[in-house]
């Protein structure tokens, strides 16, 4: 299997912005958080961190990118369509999690050069915390199959 440029990032509360749609229990839980979060902090926080992503292995990007620490599938969206790297091609792959602040974790994926086969993502519960195994099946699209867990 040719070398693959993996990385892990935690973005840090990338939220959608305060008056954003959610449901009751999470605007409830993120209240503080997202006082006076607009939507021009939001973009501009997206085009710092897509900037960074850009530089990532010397201008030539992950083709695989773990993070943590978003809100939703939108935001994300958001990202992978703010990275701007010749001859990669990103899509998301989302897992909502049982975090108590409902923030989740993400895959973003070069689609060129890897195929997510399959995502597992079973919950085990170790004291008052719930442990989630995100995995994720890829193939290299030279039908070799790796496989990435994610523990948070």
């Amino acid at each position: 299997m040719p070398n693959i440029n993996i990385a892990w990032w935690n973005l840090e509360n990338l939220f959608d912005h305060e008056t954003a749609t959610r449901d009751d229990e999470l605007k409830s839980k993120l209240k503080s958080e997202l006082k006076g979060w607009t939507a021009n902090l939001r973009n501009r926080k997206i085009s710092q961190l897509a900037n960074i992503i850009e530089l990532m292995f010397n201008g030539d990007g992950p083709a695989l990118l773990g993070v943590c620490e978003v809100e939703n599938e939108t935001v994300m969206e958001r990202l992978v369509n703010a990275i701007n790297i010749s001859g990669r091609n990103y899509s998301v792959v989302y897992h909502a999690s049982d975090d108590a602040r409902g923030i989740d974790t993400s895959f973003i994926i070069d689609t060129n050069e890897l195929t997510v086969i399959s995502t597992i993502t079973p919950c085990f519960i170790v004291s008052r915390f719930c442990i989630t195994l995100f995995t994720l099946l890829l193939s290299d699209n030279c039908t070799k199959i790796q496989e990435i867990i994610l523990v948070y």
